[in-house]
Order: structure tokens, then C-alpha cells, then sequence
């Protein structure tokens, strides 16, 4: 039972060995967009049997003539948004891709946005702290300014009848 256990350590050391020098490294599955190329990137280790192809819907697969890992979509347009996949004989891996891509897209990561964030703070703040420091210089001069204060008592409205009574109502002279 030794001898067993000690052919599967010895295994699982080989293995780790070729992964780790990357003889037997098998990539994960990853849809990429940088501008307008989108880069597929086949998860399957046998890279000399591997073909790429497009699902048509008319049944007719389209093969796309690599048999490379990863495989780029140029000039990316809508009628590329559809279903494709790799296979290396045996093994089988879909993507299924509908994207929007642009020449002069602006890629906004997290850094980006903090940067843009603080800096609206940062110049917001320079703007309250001018006013501030601008009021404080002028405090003096201030001062002087008084609220604007009739010149006269404000007049009263004129009197009002009373409901009963109307203003061509005949007065009664005696």
C-alpha cells in the first residue's frame, strides 16, 4: 500500500511541477474588449487539435481558421454579437457574446473614478475657502451697509365698509 501512495504522490508532484513551469497550464475562459477588438480565450489545453468556430443560424457553423488559445474579433460590429466556441477533439467550450465597442472609448476604472471624485472635492472646497477668505477681507467694509429702511411708515390701507353696506348705496340725509 506504500508503493501505491508514494506513485501518487509522485504523480500529483509531476503535475504540480508541469503546471507550475507551465507545460500543462490549462487558461481560464475570458471575453476581452479593448477598443474595438474583443479577444476570446479558450479554456481547453490541447492547443494543436484546437479550432475555432461561430454558430450560424442556419445550422451551418462557420470555421474561423485558428487554432490558436485566444482568438481576436477585429473592427467588432454588431453582426459579430453571437455565439461561438473551441474545440480540441473531444472537449467542447461556448461563448455566447453580444458587445458594444467604440474607436475612442474612455475605460473608467476604479482609480479613475476616486481621482475624479476627490478632485471635484478638492476644487469645490477652494471655491467655498475663496468666498470665505474674500468676505473676511471685506468684513470691515461690510459694516457700513445698512438694511434698506423706508424713508416713511408704510401706509395704512384704506378703510373698508362694511359688508352690509355698499359704496353707491344711497345715503339717507336727514
Amino acid at each position: 500500500m506504500g508503493a501505491k501512495m508514494l506513485w501518487a504522490l509522485s504523480g500529483i508532484v509531476i503535475a504540480a511541477t508541469l503546471q507550475w513551469l507551465g507545460v500543462a497550464a490549462q487558461t481560464d475562459p475570458s471575453v476581452t474588449v479593448a477598443g474595438t477588438t474583443v479577444t476570446l480565450t479558450c479554456p481547453l489545453v490541447e492547443p494543436n487539435k484546437l479550432e475555432w468556430f461561430k454558430k450560424a443560424k442556419s445550422g451551418t457553423d462557420t470555421d474561423l481558421q485558428s487554432v490558436e488559445t485566444k482568438y481576436d474579433i477585429s473592427d467588432f460590429t454588431d453582426s459579430n454579437n453571437g455565439e461561438y466556441y473551441c474545440k480540441d477533439g473531444t472537449s467542447t467550450y461556448s461563448f455566447y457574446i453580444r458587445a458594444k465597442v467604440c474607436e475612442s472609448c474612455i475605460e473608467l476604472n476604479t482609480g479613475l473614478v476616486i481621482g475624479i471624485i476627490c478632485g471635484d472635492l478638492f476644487f469645490t472646497l477652494l471655491v467655498a475657502g475663496l468666498v470665505y477668505w474674500f468676505a473676511k477681507q471685506r468684513g470691515a467694509a461690510a459694516k457700513d451697509f445698512r438694511p434698506l429702511e423706508p424713508a416713511y411708515p408704510p401706509s395704512r390701507p384704506p378703510p373698508t365698509a362694511a359688508a352690509h353696506q355698499s359704496e353707491y348705496a344711497v345715503k339717507s340725509h336727514k
